[in-house]
């Protein structure tokens, strides 16, 4: 299975996609709690979805979310 990709700094857009492609997120609410949405993901364009922690390509099976403390949420560094 994929690894999840962090969304840890200004940086996270040379980690995004270079093409056209489904992607797995792990978006939190502002409970705190976590859940994995599967969205289309147009290359070239941020990840337009708020609350969003961390991200990976599509697999066949749902992944877990992402629990790690070291992420922020993506409104945080989108520019």
């Amino acid at each position: 299975m994929e690894q999840w990709i962090v969304i840890r700094d200004f940086d996270y857009k040379e980690k995004l996609p270079k093409e056209d492609c489904m992607i797995w997120i792990t978006r939190v609410f502002f409970t705190g709690e976590r859940w994995v949405q599967k969205v289309e993901y147009y290359a070239g364009e941020n990840i337009e979805w708020d609350g969003t922690l961390a991200w990976m390509p599509d697999c066949e099976k749902e992944p877990d979310p992402y629990m790690g403390d070291d992420a922020i949420t993506v409104q945080n560094v989108r520019s």
